[in-house]
Formats: C-alpha cells, sequence, structure tokens
C-alpha cells in the first residue's frame, strides 16, 4: 500500500539495517504529502554549552550518528524532510530526570536547553 506521508521515527541503536528500513518505508510514500525523518540533534559535536546551528560541525566516527547522518542525506535527496529533535522528555523519562536526581547541577546560569515532550513533538 502507498501512503502520502510517511513518517520515519525509528531509533538506528541495534538496528543493523537502518538505511534499508528507511528506503522501504520511503517507497511506500506517493511523492505527495511528506516524507519526515526524525533525527536527532545528538548529531552535533558540540558539547561545551555553544550554539548550535544547522552548520554546526557533527560528530565524526561514531556509529549511532552515522547512520542517523546516512539517512538524514537518503530523505533529503528523496525530496523529503528531516527534523533534528532535542531533548524528548516524558513525565519520568528524559534531561530532567538527570538533573532532579542530581540535586545540583554545575553550568552557565544563563544556558539554555531546548526540550520538548514526546506528545508536542507528535502533535
Amino acid at each position: 500500500k502507498m501512503y502520502d506521508n510517511v513518517l520515519f521515527c525509528a531509533p538506528p541503536t541495534g538496528n543493523d539495517h537502518y538505511l534499508q528500513d528507511f528506503r522501504d518505508a520511503a517507497k511506500r510514500w506517493t511523492g505527495k504529502g511528506q516524507l519526515v525523518f526524525t533525527s536527532s540533534a545528538g548529531v552535533y559535536a558540540e558539547d561545551d554549552g555553544g550554539t548550535v546551528t544547522e552548520d554546526s560541525p557533527v560528530i565524526e566516527g561514531n556509529a549511532r550518528v552515522d547512520k542517523l547522518l546516512e539517512v538524514e542525506k537518503e530523505c533529503l535527496a528523496s525530496g523529503g524532510s528531516v527534523v533534528r529533535l532535542a531533548g524528548l522528555m516524558a513525565a519520568d523519562r528524559g534531561p530532567h530526570s538527570f538533573w532532579l536526581s542530581a540535586g545540583e547541577v554545575k553550568g552557565r546560569p544563563e544556558g539554555l536547553i531546548n526540550m520538548l515532550s514526546y506528545e508536542d513533538a507528535a502533535g
């Protein structure tokens, strides 16, 4: 069956056929509507509190990141869109769980982080 809108949002971890899985999903796209791949802002190399943009350097030589970037490239070449999500969270899971359990978080007081609930990402 073919679909006007296709969303590929599977994690790359533990998947040795990630690119092929994306290709299989993309084959079901009619070319109408949208083909969307949900990637991760975890591809960026920045880890010192700096500003990240789409042009920021990415991590090299990391199997997970390599898989994400490979599918991003394939999706864009197919006419699709890529969304790099960051700070995904649920009430009981996410970066905030660590920070709340740490008691005190060291860092820049003016530092910002983007967090997004799974529900909002899906909406």
